[in-house]
């Protein structure tokens, strides 16, 4: 299921877009944002039954994970709400979505962490032959990253590890570290770039790489080698892992959650009112599937 395809199947790729698969997750909306109606179990089926859907020509696909900061950001910048739009899944990584989604009804979410699902498909991988690019960070980051990685998962397989130049990039050495990325036929590209910088690469440049899913994990690759700790698991367990966040960078994340967590709280409250003013069904909230863009 996870091998990866020989180059000359890369000739010659389906260039239009392809239409969210009918057997992807259900999605509800967030303030805009289509998160997807998934835990870690259904989350982990969904791409393996991508995985398994795929052909030589398929073009490649992206994950987002986002949080509130993230859904935030997409209410007021077009162009991330349409990246959301475009993407496999957006995965609720963060509690205050999965809670959301379960006030309206679907039962089964729960938050899907991006560094945990990083190790876990690296883990899984190891028996598959699953092969792993990365995009991000520096070179000392990377190395650390793959070694944090092969600690947890010794077979992990290598296709790529490319540390992006600080600044603009040209298209013409754009297009070069794509086709470096496709050219190492990786079933996961992972993307270290931060948020929103890389949602947008990945609306821009994940269908260049032929059968291949790119996921935005952001923070994963300092975590994962060691370089920023992550909050104890009793703190995450509680969906309050932004406090450690906050604790660990003060004076960055105090303005960040000061100015979007309220946002969040009063748009959402807004909704609510208006659904009990006119409510449009009886049962759990319809799920959607395109994003319906706030107003900005």
């Amino acid at each position: 299921m996870g091998a990866p395809f020989p180059p000359a199947a890369f000739a010659a790729v389906d260039p239009r877009p392809s239409a969210l698969p009918s057997d992807a997750p259900a999605v509800f909306d967030a303030l805009g944002t289509p998160v997807s109606l998934v835990d870690r179990t259904s989350f982990m089926a969904a791409i393996e039954a991508w995985l398994a859907r795929r052909t030589p020509a398929t073009r490649g696909r992206f994950i987002c994970f986002r949080d509130v900061h993230g859904v935030v950001l997409a209410w007021k910048r077009r162009e991330l709400a349409e990246a959301h739009g475009r993407a496999l899944m957006v995965a609720p990584d963060g509690a205050p979505l999965a809670w959301l989604a379960r006030r309206r009804g679907h039962r089964a979410v729960a938050k899907v962490c991006g560094p945990e699902m990083m190790l876990a498909l690296c883990v899984a991988g190891g028996d598959r032959g699953w092969r792993h690019a990365f995009y991000g960070a520096t070179p000392e980051v990377l190395a650390d990253l793959v070694a944090g990685l092969r600690r947890h998962a010794p077979g992990l397989k290598i296709a790529a590890a490319i540390a992006p130049p600080f600044g603009p990039v040209s298209p013409e050495r754009m297009e070069r570290m794509i086709e470096d990325l496709a050219d190492g036929r990786p079933d996961f590209v992972w993307v270290g770039l931060g948020s929103p910088k890389q949602e947008l690469w990945m609306a821009d440049h994940a269908h260049k790489i032929p059968g291949a899913l790119s996921l935005g994990v952001g923070a994963a690759f300092d975590i994962h080698a060691g370089r920023v700790p992550r909050p104890p698991a009793w703190l995450r367990d509680l969906g309050l892992e932004w406090v450690g966040r906050i604790l660990r960078e003060p004076r960055r994340l105090l303005t960040r959650y000061g100015r979007t967590v309220p946002h969040f709280i009063f748009r959402v409250a807004v909704e609510e009112l208006r659904s009990v003013v006119r409510p449009s069904t009886s049962g759990p909230q319809a799920a959607v599937r395109q994003p319906s863009f706030g107003r900005r």
